[in-house]
């Protein structure tokens, strides 16, 4: 894994954020899904939840130079950043099995399949 990537803070959340390069959908743990537009910032928790926020609310949010955290937490943030990266890996794994799945089954009842 690379270095890890700038925390930030708001109430006792640590985020990481990232620009939307183009408009790209975040999937929320429940199962539901929404549209992160160009320039909007996804905000990732340490635990792999996304959600989306404009460029004036990131004033909300503090950074918290890794410098500032003990060697320990220091540590578990990274730790916690890197798991974050796996857990999203893994979620867009899933995420193309079910929409593989999906158009599979839209097929199979739409009769694209037909038995001879």
């Amino acid at each position: 894994m690379g270095a890890a990537k700038q925390l930030y803070v708001k109430r006792s959340h640590f985020v990481t954020l990232d620009e939307a390069k183009e408009n790209t959908q975040v999937h929320m743990k429940n199962g539901g899904s929404y549209t992160a537009l160009k320039g909007e910032l996804i905000a990732t928790n340490l635990e792999g939840d996304q959600m989306v926020i404009t460029q004036e609310q990131k004033d909300n949010y503090i950074p918290v130079p890794m410098t500032e955290l003990s060697d320990y937490k220091a540590q578990m943030a990274k730790g916690y950043a890197e798991m974050a990266e796996i857990n999203l890996e893994m979620s867009e794994a899933f995420r193309h099995a079910e929409n593989e799945a999906e158009t599979t089954t839209n097929s199979l009842v739409n009769g694209a399949y037909k038995e001879f």
